[in-house]
């Protein structure tokens, strides 16, 4: 398994503001990524990725590698 990358959400799917990794999905498509990953039974997390959130990666380059590492990066408070 890659860093970032969920096989029901290739990488292409993805798109980064101010270097912080989200996956634009609807509800539908984050409960099949989610599905996947149990199915997997690989492990991985999950990253509920707000504005606060962007912005601590923004300053914080650990902090984003960590949300950035994450299987799916769904945007928060949209």
């Amino acid at each position: 398994m890659q860093p970032g990358f969920c096989y029901t959400l290739p990488m292409r799917q993805s798109i980064k503001i101010l270097g912080t990794m989200l996956h634009p999905v609807e509800m539908a498509g984050a409960v099949a990524a989610v599905d996947e990953m149990i199915a997997r039974r690989a492990g991985g997390y999950v990253c509920a990725t707000n504005v606060h959130t962007v912005m601590e990666g923004y300053y914080r380059p650990a902090y984003r590698a960590a949300i950035n590492s994450a299987d799916l990066s769904v945007p928060d408070g949209m």
